[in-house]
């Protein structure tokens, strides 16, 4: 016998209008809890953000105050050696921190250095920051004394530690001699007692490894007088093992504590040089004339430092194969190199920045390489028939361009004709000419008359081939203006008037 189920009547399959409605709300409560965390997480992350940016630029701005020398150290324009701007804006990552400097004169022979900066973005509240700092004339080997006290300790820099501006890399400075930072220091009291000794570069004291577990700088003598030393690494690290000395110039400051709490400083500006400075910016051109090219490029930053020094490799492209020619490597101090080359040649240049101790970047090449000037050279002779109202002129006018000294897919001519050389117009007289052009001129110059003085200088347009060639996108090349046509009956050449 098979027995049969029997279905209920009826079946409440799925949800009520009232659960959906609850689930809902639980659901909107959650997700605007999870929204609320994620936008306030965010927006912490981007204030952190925005703090360590203004923190950075702020501190790496001090840095470059304390390395100045103490003739420079002044608001630009108070005195004839200030170089520090009153107001600097530095933009970094989207946020733009805002510094203003304000520097006076401290006790002690000192100068107090105030900087206020602000932290902006769009969209974001701005964060403001303070940093203060007495800077002594460290290059005239004076002592700065916490309150100007004639009975703090006085700090002598021993015979080891190494001359001001001195380049030092690791353990050493530069030509291979161990690097120890030494001091004498006595308290000028009968019965004074140098409590705290401590050498530091900026905020960290220095030591002598490059590991967490090197010994530091730091002694508590108890004695009148006290001499100490430490053969200094500037590849020092912190607890957490990364690096703290950056690239650039550095002070490394000799802190001194009597039992009376007073206090003196003494410090020496050096140059740390452990790693190459970074890459320079990709070099553009300038062409000013046919011989004379001004290439320039971003400055290279060494550290917190620019780079001091840039070497420039100049190549000429000479045949279709890609084939350069090296010219000539040169060193320059400056983020600009000046090139005096041939007529309408084409050259590449390739910068890389270096170190003191020559520790180089690698090269940055510029992204197409710039053409020199052509040189357009010419003659003309006039000559007249008729008289009085019917004397006419006959200028036969005879004119030629340069042709590349490089190769080319491709290369017209146009020609510019004008009475005005500032004002050669933006349309051809002739166009599609070859590198030479000649042209008669007749004109009724009646009996005192003469020839209109035309002027005329060439356009070439030209695809080159070869070394990053065959691009249309190349701009033309344009002569010098030559002119005016002559009024005498001889040939006469037309002078160079300008480029």
């Amino acid at each position: 016998m098979i027995r049969m189920r029997r279905e209920p009547e009826c079946r409440d399959d799925g949800f009520s209008v009232v659960e959906i409605v609850v689930a809902a709300a639980i659901l909107f409560f959650v997700l605007t809890a999870v929204l609320g965390l994620v936008a306030t997480t965010t927006n912490m992350s981007l204030s952190a953000k925005q703090r360590t940016t203004m923190v950075n630029a702020v501190s790496s701005h001090m840095e470059w105050v304390r390395s100045l020398s103490f003739d420079e150290l002044d608001i630009a324009g108070t005195t004839v050696d200030a170089v520090v701007d009153a107001q600097r804006v530095v933009t970094v990552g989207g946020y733009t921190v805002t510094i203003n400097t304000q520097i006076t004169d401290g006790r002690s022979g000192t100068k107090e250095v105030r900087v206020d900066a602000v932290a902006s973005a769009p969209g974001r509240s701005s964060l403001t920051m303070e940093s203060f700092a007495a800077v002594w004339d460290s290059e005239g080997g004076l002592t700065a004394n916490s309150d100007g006290s004639e009975d703090a300790p006085v700090i002598e820099f021993g015979v080891m530690t190494p001359v001001a501006d001195s380049v030092l890399y690791g353990a050493y400075v530069l030509g291979g001699a161990p690097l120890y930072i030494d001091a004498d220091v006595s308290s000028p009291l009968d019965d004074g007692v140098i409590s705290d000794l401590t050498y530091y570069c900026y905020s960290f004291i220095l030591e002598d490894g490059n590991s967490i577990f090197a010994d530091v700088a730091a002694w508590t003598p108890g004695t009148k007088t006290v001499y100490e030393s430490i053969q200094w690494d500037t590849r020092q690290v912190d607890n957490e093992g990364d690096p703290v000395i950056a690239d650039g110039w550095r002070t490394v400051v000799i802190n001194a504590e009597d039992a009376e709490g007073l206090i003196s400083t003494l410090g020496r500006r050096f140059y740390v040089d452990n790693h190459a400075p970074e890459l320079p910016g990709i070099p553009s051109a300038q062409v000013y004339d046919n011989v004379e090219t001004r290439v320039s490029w971003d400055v290279a930053e060494d550290g917190t430092d620019a780079a001091q020094k840039y070497e420039v490799t100049l190549q000429q492209v000479v045949s279709d194969d890609g084939t350069l020619v090296e010219l000539s490597q040169t060193i320059v101090t400056e983020a600009v190199f000046l090139h005096n080359g041939s007529p309408f040649s084409r050259y590449t240049v390739q910068v890389r920045a270096g170190s003191p101790r020559n520790l180089y970047s690698d090269y940055v090449t510029m992204d197409l390489p710039y053409v020199t000037r052509p040189s357009a050279t010419g003659v003309s002779e006039t000559v007249y028939t008729g008289k009085n109202n019917r004397r006419e002129s006959d200028t036969a006018v005879s004119i030629s361009c340069d042709t590349p000294n490089f190769p080319v897919a491709s290369a017209t001519y146009d020609v510019f004709r004008s009475m005005d050389p500032n004002d050669m117009g933006s349309t051809p007289y002739a166009t599609n000419v070859g590198s030479t052009f000649t042209e008669s001129i007749n004109k009724l110059v009646r009996k005192f008359g003469t020839p209109d003085p035309w002027y005329y200088q060439f356009r070439v347009n030209y695809v080159a081939s070869g070394y990053r060639g065959f691009s249309a996108s190349e701009p033309p090349a344009y002569s010098n203006i030559i002119g005016p046509i002559t009024a005498l009956e001889e040939s006469v050449p037309m002078e160079h008037v300008q480029w």
